[in-house]
């Protein structure tokens, strides 16, 4: 059984992970011997940079420039990857978003890190036999009011990478999901979404160290007969809600 959790001198990449769930996962991967290669736009905290394993990357997804920044500071080949970078926009109906907002959330959610994929793996960058990891949204399971752009921009991400998943899997990489409730962040301190919204989760909500168990789930071994999956870590919205799966 330990070797199916064994993260040991490999070799890992995270985006968005200056913050939040993000730099949750990188110090739970370091915290298991993984040597961990972090993505964020902006600074990250000093003890991580003091890290020998860790190594960090300013760089903007959007830009073709710092995925091209991204690539020269790689290593070989990535053992896995978790796609994590993000925005959730602003809560509003439909009939107030602008185009613009809808294009920017695409960018950010969708976009972004399709494209950095894509450079990853034509650049032979994944290994065969990685562990693909996308942060997609409970949202995008649930009849979620006021959040078209966020839930739309993030379903597209998860549709996409299914079929991603279809296409990389004669190499036996898989791509698997992890879709997050509410979660303490300062994403969600930004929206301010009110207690009586987080009380819908009947387990409460987590701090990002609480919810990290589920990516390293899908970055380890133990999960390696899984692609195309979608684990809800969402602390029991889906007891209160039906799941559009």
């Amino acid at each position: 059984m330990k070797e199916l959790f064994d993260f040991n001198a490999k070799k890992y990449l995270v985006t968005g992970s200056s913050r939040g769930i993000g730099e949750a996962v990188v110090k739970a991967l370091l915290s298991h011997g993984a040597e961990v290669w972090g993505v964020a736009r902006t600074s990250f905290d000093e003890s991580l940079c003091l890290n020998a394993n860790f190594h960090p990357i300013i760089a903007d997804l959007s830009s073709s420039e710092s995925r091209g920044l991204i690539l020269e500071n790689s290593p070989d080949s990535f053992d896995g990857i978790f796609l994590n970078a993000g925005a959730s926009g602003k809560i509003k109906p439909f009939n107030l978003v602008n185009e613009d907002e809808m294009k920017q959330l695409f960018e950010l959610n969708f976009f972004s890190p399709f494209f950095l994929f894509q450079d990853l793996y034509k650049q032979r960058k994944v290994k065969a036999g990685a562990s693909v990891v996308v942060n997609t949204a409970s949202g995008v399971f649930y009849d979620t009011a006021a959040s078209s752009s966020y839930c739309g921009s993030k379903g597209a991400m998860q549709a996409a990478f299914r079929s991603v998943g279809a296409d990389v899997a004669r190499r036996n990489i898989r791509v698997n999901f992890i879709a997050f409730g509410y979660v303490e962040t300062e994403l969600l301190k930004t929206n301010n979404v009110p207690d009586t919204i987080k009380a819908l989760a009947p387990l409460g909500v987590p701090y990002p160290e609480d919810v990290s168990g589920g990516v390293l789930y899908l970055l380890s071994a133990a999960s390696k007969w899984m692609s195309g999956t979608t684990l809800l870590s969402d602390s029991g919205l889906n007891l209160k809600k039906t799941a559009l799966l």
